[in-house]
């Protein structure tokens, strides 16, 4: 990419680029616009005790992870709105456009809004340190 057609601002990635046509010939100026996800500097905490000091989570529990853009800009939080079963009766990885991955396994979501995601920490047995 180069720099001068991206900015970012505001959790906001804009690149610009040119689309030209030979007949007849034609030059389009377009914009692309994508919200930048970040999570928070030990932005992944246990969801019961929110203990910022330590980053552990232990398998099997409920955890979160605090951030920005973290959702397609909606919220499902309870009352209005609760995690839902897919067929085989288990939570829904997905809600409100995120999915979390813990070593590449989608986990099932509780609740999601652009700030904030609680999500189950997979029970099996799981290297020391896993990318999020």
């Amino acid at each position: 990419m180069i720099e001068r057609f991206t900015t970012v601002a505001g959790g906001t990635l804009k690149i610009y680029y040119n689309l030209s046509t030979w007949n007849p010939y034609t030059i389009v100026r377009m914009r692309s616009e994508f919200k930048i996800t970040q999570i928070n500097s030990g932005g992944v905490v246990n969801n019961a005790s929110y203990n910022l000091v330590s980053s552990a989570v232990a398998p099997g529990a409920i955890a979160a992870i605090f951030g920005t853009n973290l959702t397609d800009g909606t919220s499902c939080l309870p009352p209005s709105c609760n995690p839902t079963f897919g067929s085989n009766g288990r939570l829904n990885t997905t809600m409100a456009g995120a999915q979390v991955t813990v070593n590449g396994i989608p986990a099932p979501i509780f609740y999601a809004s652009p700030g904030q995601l609680a999500f189950r920490f997979r029970s099996k047995r799981l290297e020391h340190r896993l990318p999020l």
